[in-house]
């Protein structure tokens, strides 16, 4: 291995580079302004590809209690 970590996914190798967030600290701060958004909306956007503003519709819940448990990632996934 060249020192990179990598993932073996159904054939396919991944890097860390491979999954960067679609969002800017910029944008994070402005999330967490408007609706609160934190580490779980963030976890849930870089793993699903998408932006804060784009991953905030699949957390139905999250707006009204603050906090993502592993229910509400399940259902947001």
């Amino acid at each position: 291995m060249s020192g990179r970590s990598s993932i073996e996914w159904t054939g396919a190798t991944m890097t860390a580079l491979d999954i960067l967030p679609r969002f800017t600290e910029a944008d994070a701060n402005r999330a967490w302004e408007e609706w609160g958004a934190n580490c779980g909306p963030a976890a849930l956007a870089v793993v699903a590809g998408l932006s804060l503003d784009e991953v905030r519709p699949y957390l139905v819940d999250f707006e009204q209690k603050g906090y993502t448990n592993p229910t509400l990632m399940f259902q947001s996934l």
